[in-house]
């Protein structure tokens, strides 16, 4: 059995103020050490100081790109733990920063919970060995947040996620990926 892997520590960039703002209170109270930014640069510079253990990052930081931002952050910091965050990106973008590194994908709008959840997922998967679900696995979480976000409506989170409603029904009779 592997090592037991705790994630301490947190840096949330997001252009929005106030969604990090909030983050930074409701995950401090979950014990979590945690380092917020607004801006790509800021990230870049608060993660070489801090180092922390995992990022939460949003898609689209102002002008700049959560997923250039995962790409810098992984070069420097290798183990680093990160999650991408997006109110209105499709499956590409999920597929993307799995490419990229990241190891959860969350929808927009989230709370302290929410993240708390992912991290445990991705503790227990680096405990198990896995860095990462599989791509079937990963689109397959995906869609289902996406779909739970939407109270249920196939039609809204095929438009969410920039999918034909059909092609949302079929992925969903599917039996699901390990």
């Amino acid at each position: 059995m592997k090592e037991h892997v705790r994630l301490r520590s947190i840096l949330i960039v997001d252009d929005d103020h106030l969604l990090v703002t909030a983050l930074e209170r409701d995950l401090a109270a979950r014990g979590m050490e945690v380092f917020g930014a607004s801006t790509a640069e800021s990230g870049i510079e608060l993660a070489r100081r801090e180092q922390p253990d995992c990022a939460l990052l949003d898609l689209s930081i102002g002008d700049d790109s959560g997923l250039e931002l995962l790409r810098v952050l992984k070069e420097e910091l290798p183990d680093l733990v990160v999650l991408l965050l997006s109110g209105h990106a499709g499956v590409q973008h999920a597929v993307e920063a799995f490419h990229g590194g990241a190891v959860d994908f969350l929808q927009k709008p989230l709370g302290g919970a929410k993240v708390m959840e992912a991290l445990k997922r991705a503790e227990e998967r680096a405990e198990a060995g896995d860095s990462a679900p599989t791509l079937a696995r990963a689109e397959f979480e995906h869609i289902n947040r996406v779909l739970a976000a939407c109270n249920g409506n196939i039609s809204e989170a095929a438009r969410r996620l920039g999918i034909h409603r059909r092609s949302l029904q079929r992925k969903l009779q599917k039996t699901p990926p390990t």
